[in-house]
């Protein structure tokens, strides 16, 4: 079974922090400057977890990328409405996990619904599941990591309706409201404890980065 970290409710009650490091020649350097990551998100995406993927992640320094069934503008979803729209930067079909050095996937049961009509969806986490890289799937998109059938030996969470499936899966259920499992992050989420959630990937995410750099030496 793969390294599991659950982190304690009160951990993610936090408000959120970057993590700015010192270089020797006295410069703020980012934490995930170097990072390019993948959004993947359809029409109806969560607008709140999408907007503060979008805030958090750009002050860490990432560069990210809108990725959807198709180009043009994609629209969220906030309360009971549609709400503002996002560009989208490629078309699924047209690339490729390697393209990305991490995957953020926002919930919303609109957008995880339209990702679904396409394998290209399925082909596009697979490849992140398969290098090891970072994975952060908001609640209810859990649904469309467990669908690549690799998640065996894992540890998740999300929404309790996802019980069954994680375990038709051979994952591993925990009710902690976070939790990371190696490489992938999965939570239960409501507002209260996104800012959190976001804080515990970004420093999730610069951990694996530099653990990859030194590899790499």
């Amino acid at each position: 079974m793969e390294h599991v970290c659950a982190l304690p409710r009160e951990y993610i009650s936090i408000v959120m922090v970057y993590i700015i490091t010192t270089t020797k020649e006295g410069l703020l350097e980012k934490p995930l400057h170097k990072m390019k990551i993948a959004v993947l998100a359809g029409n109806g995406f969560n607008e709140k977890e999408m907007t503060a993927v979008q805030r958090a992640f750009t002050l860490a320094g990432a560069e990210l990328k809108i990725i959807s069934v198709s180009q043009g503008l994609i629209t969220g979803w906030q309360g009971n409405a549609f709400g503002h729209h996002v560009p989208v930067d490629s078309a699924l079909s047209k690339i490729l996990a390697a393209d990305f050095d991490a995957l953020v996937i926002p919930g919303g049961d609109k957008s995880i619904a339209k990702l679904s009509e396409t394998a290209h969806t399925n082909r596009f986490i697979k490849g992140f599941l398969l290098a090891g890289s970072p994975i952060l799937a908001f609640g209810d998109s859990l649904k469309l990591v467990l669908s690549t059938g690799l998640l065996g030996s894992y540890m998740v969470t999300g929404p309790d309706v996802l019980k069954e499936e994680v375990a038709s899966a051979d994952a591993y259920w925990s009710d902690d409201s976070i939790v990371i499992s190696n490489h992938l992050i999965t939570a239960k989420v409501n507002e209260s404890e996104l800012n959190g959630l976001i804080t515990s990937a970004i420093n999730h995410f610069e951990t694996l980065s530099k653990a990859v750099e030194a590899e790499a030496a």
